[in-house]
């Protein structure tokens, strides 16, 4: 394994743990491609910060691995790939496309998607999956090309989605799963001895979501509020509404199907020292909510009986 030089690509906590395999495994990891907390992309005009950020280039430097900052300098990174010598390119947590010029010349580019390709190509395929409903989802080890997430197929993994997991309940699957995958695939993959498919079920796409995504309508169903908060909770953003036109964002909740209260969606209905909200259909419980200089709300909430969110 050792003369398969991998440089990794990634800034995310799953880009961590990728690499801490890696060298547990005694695979020859000789750089590091990453990117800043905030960076830019396509589709916004100002920087976004990447909430699932890893400070990659510190770790990498107690182990005397040499590290690389993209800032879209394609000439650049091919110097940088060339001086390494890299003959493997792992990406996980990356976001952006790489480009033709790198995959020409390199010999194995290999990316790590939290979905079941062809399923869910591109943005928050985890958050997409809960919003959704899908009742399994997973990761898939594939062959980066020119188009996102469409290279060929060299092995999936998949899991159940309980409908009680959060976001941070599937991420931390999604390492599972993808050190099974690494595990079962990844020596074969250098060996030259793993087929590739294209994958047999439908294909679809994640759009990117911003914060503004997750703004609770009230006069939605229990379950499709729940869903929403379960998808943006911890360690994003979190879902939320306004109280009085100040800021409260929901981290957790659960459906309440009793007791039977008549009122407008949004209305608060305190009972038994529990917080209720109503919603299109039953009542959503708020179990933890925060102010958006991250105070917990619950005590304050409880004094808030039949006013309204908005």
């Amino acid at each position: 394994m050792k003369k398969n030089k991998i440089t990794l690509f990634g800034s995310t906590d799953l880009t961590l743990h990728i690499f801490n395999y890696l060298l547990k495994k005694g695979y020859n990891l000789n750089g590091v491609v990453t990117i800043k907390e905030k960076i830019s992309i396509s589709y916004s005009k100002k920087k976004l910060k990447n909430v699932r950020f890893t400070n990659l280039s510190s770790i990498a430097d107690k182990h005397n691995i040499p590290t690389f900052f993209y800032k879209n300098n394609t000439n650049n990174l091919n110097s940088f790939l060339n001086t390494s010598k890299t003959e493997v390119i792992l990406a996980a947590g990356w976001f952006h496309n790489i480009p033709p010029k790198i995959l020409n010349n390199i010999r194995i580019c290999l990316g790590i998607h939290s979905s079941l390709l062809p399923q869910l190509k591109g943005h928050a395929p985890l958050n997409w999956a809960i919003i959704n409903e899908l009742k399994k989802t997973g990761v898939s080890l594939f062959e980066i090309s020119k188009n996102i997430d469409a290279g060929k197929i060299y092995a999936r993994k998949e899991f159940i989605i309980k409908k009680t997991d959060y976001i941070s309940d599937l991420i931390e699957k999604c390492k599972v799963a993808t050190l099974d995958l690494l595990d079962k695939n990844l020596k074969q993959i250098l060996e030259g001895n793993k087929k590739t498919s294209s994958g047999k079920k439908k294909e679809s796409y994640g759009l990117n979501r911003i914060p503004d995504d997750s703004i609770i309508d009230w006069n939605f169903k229990a379950h499709k509020i729940y869903n929403l908060i379960r998808a943006s909770s911890r360690p994003y953003s979190g879902a939320f509404t306004f109280l009085n036109k100040k800021q409260v964002i929901i981290f957790k909740s659960k459906i309440a199907y009793k007791p039977l209260v008549f009122g407008k969606p949004g209305q608060i209905f305190v009972l038994q020292k529990k917080i209720y909200v109503k919603c299109n259909d039953f009542l959503l419980e708020i179990l933890d909510a925060e102010n958006i200089g991250g105070k917990q709300l619950i005590e304050e909430l409880l004094k808030c009986n039949h006013e309204r969110f908005k």
